[in-house]
């Protein structure tokens, strides 16, 4: 009988096949979205053991970039932390022969595969801090090795340039390991003695990372959580961004002056350094007091702070990495040119592709042949920033189309199908001569 009403109803079946194949299909992308992004494990050992160590910067930002020196002390110390290991990210020129590209690098501890217990795919992927060549190896994802290095188990061994230094691939990871970034694929993995390499600094210490701690079986977050905060409470008190800025930057930018100067390269080598500060970090750290002339820096062996840096004028406010940003405590010191990264901006009236193509031959005639890792202009910046608003807008306005059009279709197939149940009825009122509007109302109701 039920068939009978389907076949005899062609309008209704049409409209219940569309909305359950809507249906179906909008229910299959958002839970393969919430299994990739929030379902899916990290392809790790133990990945709820796992935790990111990082600092609340502000009200809206949680920064993760730390001192190494941080990793090896709670190594040592934090009786809930089975190991400490870090990374840090960043974009990288390689290059094999006469081919190059850019890659997404992790510098990374020697127990970084080791502690995660990632597999490879070819080779080996401990770091062996023994071996006096450790600061030139190399683990290259599958990715990389499929595409780039053409996907020859011989590759290990073989010799790769990364930022100009020479490193020797000693494994391949395996497939599904491509770190621990879903937003971000790692191309090649590197050890932090790497840095020697491309800096000649030995002190290793001293080098910016993201520390990620393995707590030990049955301990709880908040357990570690209440041990890290008792071993680093100075940290929370001074939880400042340094940077180095030209005298220019700041007018590039449209960066008030409030009060005293700004830093110039006749500043660099002065003991303490001069730097100028923002008005979050005069706000948060000298409230209703003249900063000028102040002095701040990390926490000594007593707990109070180093002299480090003098407060010789204040800024206004600076929104880093979103628009909605509460801008951050920072500060900057003169620029030295000796930065190992540096961020280019560039104020022009040309157009975007004349303006570009002026900046790539500038870096090509530079000293090393410098050559940009990424361009971008402001505005694209600014909507880099706002990906992620625009996508859950975009999302939702989406969603709440299909929500009407299932409705609107739903109403109308329901309608249909009384309609075809009372035609004869309708007919006779017809033949009646009943009113036309009175048949819609009757039917509609």
């Amino acid at each position: 009988m039920k068939f009978r009403v389907l076949r005899h109803s062609p309008l209704y079946s049409a409209t219940g096949i569309f909305l359950l194949a809507v249906g179906l299909g909008a229910s299959g992308v958002i839970f393969t979205a919430i299994e990739a992004f929030l379902l899916r494990p990290l392809p790790v050992q133990h990945p709820e053991q796992l935790v990111r160590f990082g600092i609340e910067a502000s009200p809206t930002h949680i920064t993760f970039d730390h001192n190494a020196s941080y990793a090896a002390a709670l190594n040592e110390r934090a009786q809930s932390v089975q190991s400490v290991f870090t990374l840090f990210p960043l974009d990288a020129a390689i290059a094999v022969g006469d081919h190059a590209a850019t890659i997404a690098c992790d510098v990374v501890s020697p127990n970084f595969f080791t502690s995660l217990g990632v597999h490879s795919r070819v080779g080996a992927l401990s770091f062996d801090s023994a071996r006096a060549d450790n600061e030139r190896l190399a683990v290259v994802s599958y990715g990389l090795w499929r595409g780039f290095l053409g996907g020859d188990d011989r590759v290990i061994g073989s010799a790769i340039s990364i930022r100009g230094a020479t490193f020797s691939v000693s494994g391949v990871a395996a497939p599904d390991f491509a770190g621990l970034d879903l937003e971000r694929q790692v191309d090649v993995w590197v050890p932090t003695s790497a840095w020697k390499a491309w800096t000649g600094n030995p002190d290793l210490l001293q080098q910016p990372t993201q520390i990620f701690l393995r707590l030990r079986p049955r301990i709880s977050l908040a357990r570690a959580e209440r041990e890290v905060r008792q071993l680093y409470p100075a940290e929370d008190r001074l939880n400042v961004s340094l940077n180095y800025a030209t005298e220019i930057h700041f007018h590039n930018l449209g960066v008030h002056l409030i009060s005293g100067r700004m830093v110039t390269r006749s500043d660099l080598g002065q003991d303490p350094i001069p730097v100028v500060i923002t008005q979050a970090l005069s706000k948060k750290f000298f409230p209703d007091r003249d900063v000028l002339g102040k002095c701040f820096g990390p926490a000594g062996p007593d707990g109070l702070a180093l002299p480090n840096y003098k407060i010789v004028g204040v800024l206004s406010d600076l929104k880093y990495r979103g628009m909605r940003e509460v801008p951050p405590p920072t500060f900057y010191s003169a620029f030295t040119g000796q930065e190992e990264l540096a961020t280019l901006y560039v104020r022009t009236r040309l157009s975007k592709r004349d303006a570009l193509r002026q900046v790539r031959a500038m870096l090509a005639r530079s000293a090393g042949g410098l050559s940009p890792v990424s361009i971008a202009t402001m505005d694209e910046e600014i909507e880099t920033s706002l990906w992620q608003k625009r996508l859950l807008s975009a999302v939702s306005q989406l969603f709440g189309a299909l929500a009407a059009l299932i409705a609107a279709s739903g109403l109308f197939g329901l309608i249909a199908f009384t309609s075809a149940l009372r035609t004869r009825e309708i007919g006779i009122r017809m033949a009646l001569a009943v009113c036309g509007k009175s048949l819609i109302k009757q039917v509609t109701e």
